[in-house]
């Protein structure tokens, strides 16, 4: 028996993903379920694949094996949009032929439009470099995803566009949201996406009554997208704010958004317990007040608040040991101040002993003065007592000089006495 075959939007090494209109039919069609058997176009190559879940917007499947075929063509079905149900069978045929995209003239034209717009060019430029994906590839996508888009208006009413149309507009929103694409950026396309198909449906449909019928029906759908898709919008943007949505109570027969008051009151008590935080005001009734809404954003701060009231004990503790160790200083400064009266009293004692030992230094200077005068008067006496003995030491040399000379003039003075002795004595012998 010959497997179905599916175009797979998203994948990965073990599983791939159908969604949109592909996925509504398996699901509400042909009744598929866990286990059931298929061939998947993944990345240019077909798998055998079996089902792992199943729901109206999305089924996954689990890769068994590649089948070895010839890799499909990339096949691209432009045509024309179709009225009702015409439409969701060419989109089922096409893509039981393997069409790798349906881009109808309409969502050709209308990203045509998109892409001429600069910022918006600019914002897609942004996201597929983001994705490591070619521009161009990214713009097949969007128009295979704007093809479902219209396609599943003309499709919902065989619902009448009920629970299940609603919920994938929700998801329409989501994806917007998480994007982040501006919402009026969203909400002004509106406006050429009803020009376009408007267009396209005077072309269909005959006679001016039809085309006018036609519009108003196509116009309350659109005004219907509008507002589930903004819902959702807004919803998701509150959630990823850290506030909690689906506490919002639904009074009154409306629904979340029409119930967004009481986002509104979770962030007044939430403002209100700041302001009596920011005060000091940490028992203040206010934070008895509950907030069901305030999600993760009530709870970091709650967090905060208890962190505050810790740090604010702590701060108290330490202030009284702080203040009892003030006493202690004080008792210590005292007893030092007492000890410092004390100090200056001896302090004057030593103060007089300083003086009058000032005065025996003076005194000890002056005859320190004296003595070096003396010291120096003796160095002179002493250096003229070297000097004179000096002198002496010559004179005396000379003295021994001339005592000699005398000692010797003595002996030959002697001498002659003796000979003048002998001539005597020889003169007496004559007489």
């Amino acid at each position: 028996m010959t497997r179905r075959r599916w175009i797979a939007e998203h994948w990965d090494e073990a599983t791939a993903t159908i969604v949109g209109a592909q996925a509504e039919h398996m699901a509400r069609v042909l009744r598929a379920e866990a286990g059931m058997e298929a061939d998947v176009v993944a990345g240019g190559h077909v798998f055998h694949a079996e089902v792992a879940a199943v729901s109206t917007s999305e089924v996954r499947f689990n890769l068994i094996a590649e089948v070895q075929a010839d890799p499909a063509l990339p096949v691209t079905l432009v045509m024309a949009v179709y009225k009702f149900d015409h439409m969701e069978w060419a989109i089922e045929k096409a893509t039981e032929l393997g069409v790798a995209a349906v881009a109808p003239v309409i969502a050709r034209e209308f990203y045509d439009w998109q892409f001429s717009f600069g910022p918006t060019r600019a914002f897609f430029e942004g996201m597929a470099a983001s994705r490591n994906m070619p521009l161009a590839a990214l713009r097949q996508a969007l128009e295979a995803a704007q093809t479902n888009y219209i396609a599943g208006i003309f499709s919902g009413a065989r619902q009448n566009w009920g629970i299940e149309y609603f919920e994938h507009r929700l998801i329409i929103g989501w994806v917007h949201d998480q994007i982040n694409l501006p919402f009026k950026w969203y909400i002004g396309s509106y406006a050429e996406m009803q020009r376009l198909v408007r267009r396209h449906l005077r072309e269909e449909l005959p006679g001016e009554e039809a085309l006018w019928e036609a519009d108003e029906a196509i116009g309350r759908v659109f005004n219907y997208d509008l507002q589930s898709v903004g819902d959702s919008f807004v919803l998701n943007t509150l959630e990823s704010m850290g506030l909690n949505v689906t506490a919002i109570q639904e009074r009154d027969g409306g629904d979340k958004t029409e119930n967004l008051n009481q986002v509104k009151e979770a962030i007044q008590v939430l403002t209100d317990q700041c302001t009596a935080l920011a005060e000091g005001r940490l028992n203040d009734p206010v934070f008895e007040v509950s907030a069901p809404c305030a999600g993760r954003f009530g709870t970091a701060f709650a967090r905060i608040r208890e962190t505050f009231r810790d740090s604010m004990s702590r701060i108290a503790q330490n202030a009284a040991a702080l203040a009892s160790s003030a006493e202690e200083l004080t008792a210590v400064s005292q007893q030092m101040a007492g000890n410092a009266e004390e100090t200056a009293t001896q302090a004057n004692v030593v103060s007089a002993a300083s003086e009058e030992v000032s005065k025996n230094v003076a005194s000890v200077a002056s005859a320190s003065e004296e003595m070096q005068a003396s010291i120096r008067e003796i160095a002179k006496n002493v250096n003229e007592s070297a000097r004179v003995a000096k002198n002496a030491v010559s004179a005396a040399h000379l003295t021994n000089e001339t005592v000699k000379k005398l000692g010797e003039s003595s002996q030959e003075i002697g001498n002659v006495v003796k000979v003048i002795t002998s001539i005597a004595q020889q003169t007496n012998l004559l007489a």
